[in-house]
């Protein structure tokens, strides 16, 4: 179950009612191991409890959410690799190591303030200076940034739902130390990065002229600082009235773009026996479930039908011109050719050349297939 291949024949096997202990001891046995081994085996674990969440209904949530964190670390691990000291050296820590350092002693929530300290410089790698310049390689890297711009927003904006009791994706995110201090890095990254060159920068909508991205993260910083001091602490009341201003003052993305859309893999496993499946067709039950169960609020989460591509973080509209993969289990999207313009994203698409995010396999979508 760890070797990285699909797991299909593994979640045949598994019956529903064993997936609860199953992801419980696969937990269990990833926090025994050591830091180094933890990392390397992250990613896959992730898709692991991401397949076996999915083929129970109320594992949707859980799904969903380390469909989110697979993104996140994905392009967590990206953005610190590109960043290299100018000089190796045994004693000294790299920029990165310093400023998740700084941010996990600091309770600054005061942005400008926090990177004050820290050289912009030390944060661009030589090799992306050379390579059409700093400005265009930043700028190649905007998507990335605007994911996780936009992923802190949708976690800041379902903080009164969470709190009033609602059962939605990012609910344990919000109580994660890990995963609040890895998006406070890279918001700090970023406004480091926007210093040099403003093109990297994320984009908002706001009704009125607004400094989002010291906004949010100072809303990120005051939650991570609570959740220090324990996951059941409950948070203040006025950190939670500025989350539910929040989408009043800047539009909040779709929340599909960051949770991806409903999966109902499971309803394969609810059919009564015996399954007949016909090649290149889709059974007529996976459409029928999906428009009974939502696992977001519709209010919150309308489906507009834009396809996202999952690789690339950009929009493809409605309509996309261009051939388009989709993936068998999670059923994101992705263009079948590659538009990379430098190397260092022509090397992130081939990560998923075979594989999507969540491990599963690619096939050529709706029309295409003729």
């Amino acid at each position: 179950m760890f070797v990285g291949h699909n797991v299909w024949d593994v979640l045949l096997a598994v019956r529903q009612g064993m997936v609860e202990s199953v992801v419980q001891h696969i937990n269990d046995n990833f926090q025994k191991q050591t830091p180094s081994l933890q990392e390397m085996l992250r990613v896959r674990l992730l898709r692991l409890r991401s397949a076996l969440c999915s083929i129970i209904p109320s594992g949707r949530q859980r799904a969903a959410e380390c469909r989110a964190l697979l993104t996140l670390f994905s392009i967590a691990s990206v953005i610190r690799t590109i960043i290299r000291p100018k000089s190796v050296s045994t004693q000294e820590k790299s920029p990165v190591e310093k400023l998740s350092a700084l941010c996990s002693i600091s309770t600054e929530t005061d942005l400008d303030t926090l990177i004050k300290t820290l050289d912009p410089d030390d944060f661009i790698v030589e090799s992306i200076k050379k390579e059409k310049g700093s400005q265009a390689s930043l700028q190649m890297l905007q998507p990335f940034i605007q994911w996780v711009s936009d992923f802190v927003l949708h976690l800041l904006s379902t903080v009164p739902l969470v709190q009033s009791g609602a059962n939605m994706p990012g609910a344990a995110l919000l109580r994660d130390v890990g995963v609040l201090s890895v998006l406070r890095d890279l918001l700090a990254i970023t406004r480091l990065w926007g210093t040099v060159n403003s093109v990297c920068l994320p984009t908002f909508s706001t009704t009125s002229y607004h400094d989002c991205l010291a906004h949010i993260f100072k809303l990120l910083s005051r939650i991570w600082m609570m959740r220090k001091d324990g996951a059941g602490v409950e948070l203040e009341e006025a950190i939670v009235d500025e989350c539910a201003s929040l989408p009043s003052k800047v539009l909040v993305p779709d929340f599909h773009y960051s949770y991806g859309h409903d999966s109902c893999s499971f309803a394969v496993f609810t059919q009564p026996p015996p399954l007949r499946f016909v090649f290149g067709n889709e059974p007529e039950f996976l459409y029928a479930v999906r428009k009974n169960y939502l696992v977001y609020p519709i209010e919150i989460a309308p489906d507009s039908h834009q396809c996202h591509d999952i690789v690339r973080h950009i929009q493809l509209g409605v309509m996309p011109r261009g051939p388009v993969r989709e993936c068998i289990r999670c059923g994101a999207c992705s263009l079948l050719n590659s538009t990379a313009q430098s190397k260092l994203l022509s090397s992130w698409e081939k990560r998923f050349v075979r594989n999507c995010l969540c491990g599963g396999h690619w096939k050529l979508r709706g029309a295409q297939l003729r």
